[in-house]
């Protein structure tokens, strides 16, 4: 048939008690998309199909990744996060390496 055994150290197969099957994921990525089915070997076959999306955060900026500006203009850098299941602790804004602003938003 369509079985599959894989050598994935990510997988694992946990038995908590009886009745009671818990496969496990971790690390998961976006190749790991797809239909999960739990098969009890009964006859008739009893099964239960179980559909896994991962969703993906991504960041992008407002327009063009470098931007020209004369000394002593103002200028605003936007950066989107998009695909994000729960809004992030902390976004962080780097220049050269180094942190610049502190998590109560002031210019270390």
């Amino acid at each position: 048939g369509n079985e599959k055994y894989i050598n994935d150290q990510r997988f694992e197969l946990v038995s908590r008690r009886r009745g009671q099957n818990t496969l496990k994921l971790k690390f998961t990525n976006a190749s790991d998309a797809g239909n999960f089915e739990c098969q009890v070997s009964t006859n008739p076959k009893i099964s239960q199909i179980f559909k896994l999306n991962i969703i993906v955060p991504s960041v992008s900026v407002d327009g063009q990744q470098e931007k020209h500006v004369m000394a002593g203009s103002p200028v605003e850098l936007k950066c989107y996060i998009k695909n994000c299941l729960k809004q992030p602790t902390y976004v962080f804004w780097y220049m050269s390496g180094s942190r610049l602003l502190d998590s109560g938003g002031r210019v270390k």
